[in-house]
């Protein structure tokens, strides 16, 4: 894999699993988030940018 596609996927793994820390976070913590911001953080789930 090119440097650049190797950037580009870490990136998009980061921004993943940013995405589940924060889901678990809102479940742990009994919250309901704004719909907003639970569908930003949902497309982050899949890793799209």
């Amino acid at each position: 894999m090119a440097a650049q596609l190797r950037g580009v996927f870490q990136d998009a793994v980061l921004d993943m699993t940013e995405s589940w820390l924060w889901e678990l976070a809102n479940q742990l913590g009994n919250r309901v988030p704004d719909p907003i911001d639970y569908v930003e953080m949902r497309r982050r789930t899949f890793g799209r940018r």
